[in-house]
C-alpha cells in the first residue's frame, strides 16, 4: 500500500509540473525576487491588511498580515494564492467544516516551549497601565498551514494568545501553541519538525498592546528525491490591543525540492 501511494504521489507531482503556470514555475526559478506588497486580485473572497512576497538564493518568503475586530469572534480559514506574474493575490474562504474541524490523533503534535531569547523585563507593564485592572479577557488563535498541491495538510504550526484588556490598556495572560506535523502524510512523504518555541512577552505603545511571537520549523527528505531536502518555516505573530481588538502576521518560508508546489491557509480562531 506505502508502494502504491508512493507511484500515485510522483504521478501527481509530475502532472502538477506539467500543469503549472508558466507564471510560478519561473519565480520558482529565479534567483532573487525583491520584496513586493501585492495587491488583491479583483476575484478575491478577502482582502488582508498586507500581502508581501520575496525570493532570494531560492528561498521563497511570503508574509501576511490581518487585524480584527473585538467583536469579530468565530472562526475562519483563508486559502491563499498569489500570481507572481501580475504580483497579486487571492483569497478563498475555507469551508466552516474544514476550519472548525478537531485535530487528527494520526499526525505528531509536538508543544510549544519558551525560547531562550526570553528576557526578564520581557512582561513588564509601565506604572500607568497598572492603574486600571484588566476588567475584560480575549483570545487569537493562528493557525498557519503548508498543504501540498492537492489541499492534504503537512505542516502547521498553532499559536494563541490571551490577554486581559479595560479599554485603554492590555495585560498578558497566557499564550500556547503546538508544532504539528503529517509522518507520513496521505501520499507518504514524512515531514519532522526542527523547532517548536515562542518568544517571551513585549510590551508595546505604552502599555495599549501585549504581544507574542511563535516559530515552527519543519524539513523534509522525500518530498520528491530521497536524497534532496525540502524546509518550511512558520513565525506567528499576534498582537493584543487594550480595546480588545488583535492583530497577526504570518511569515512563511520555503526552499529545497519541489517548494513551488507547496502552498499556504491561515486560519483564525477569536474570542
Amino acid at each position: 500500500m506505502k508502494r502504491i501511494f508512493g507511484i500515485i504521489w510522483m504521478i501527481i507531482l509530475a502532472f502538477v509540473i506539467v500543469e503549472a503556470p508558466l507564471s510560478l514555475k519561473a519565480s520558482a526559478a529565479s534567483p532573487s525576487i525583491e520584496e513586493h506588497v501585492l495587491k488583491p486580485s479583483n476575484h478575491t473572497e478577502k482582502v488582508l491588511k498586507k500581502v508581501s512576497l520575496s525570493m532570494n538564493n531560492n528561498v521563497y518568503h511570503m508574509s501576511i498580515s490581518n487585524n480584527i475586530k473585538k467583536d469579530d469572534t468565530g472562526s475562519k480559514g483563508y486559502h491563499i494564492q498569489i500570481d507572481p506574474k501580475t504580483m497579486t493575490y487571492s483569497v478563498t474562504n475555507i469551508k466552516k467544516e474544514k476550519v472548525q474541524e478537531e485535530e487528527s490523533q494520526n499526525n505528531v503534535s509536538i508543544p510549544m516551549t519558551p525560547s531562550r531569547s526570553v528576557t526578564p523585563h520581557s512582561h513588564s507593564f509601565p506604572s500607568s497601565a497598572r492603574t486600571s485592572p484588566p476588567q475584560q479577557t480575549a483570545y487569537t488563535k493562528i493557525k498557519a498551514v503548508t498543504h501540498d498541491p492537492l489541499g492534504a495538510d503537512l505542516v502547521w504550526t498553532i499559536h494563541q494568545l490571551t490577554w486581559n484588556y479595560n479599554g485603554t490598556h492590555a495585560y498578558k495572560n497566557s499564550t500556547e501553541g503546538s508544532c504539528n506535523y503529517a509522518s507520513p502524510s496521505l501520499f507518504g512523504s514524512h515531514w519532522f519538525n526542527d523547532s517548536c518555541q515562542y518568544d517571551g512577552y513585549d510590551v508595546i505603545d505604552g502599555g495599549q498592546a501585549v504581544t507574542v511571537t511563535a516559530h515552527g520549523l519543519y524539513h523534509n527528505y522525500d518530498f520528491g528525491s530521497v536524497n534532496k531536502i525540502t524546509n518550511v518555516s512558520h513565525t506567528v505573530y499576534i498582537e493584543g490591543h487594550g480595546d480588545g481588538s488583535s492583530y497577526y502576521n504570518v511569515d512563511w518560508t520555503k526552499t529545497g525540492e519541489f517548494t513551488f508546489f507547496l502552498g499556504l491557509d491561515v486560519y483564525e480562531y477569536n474570542g
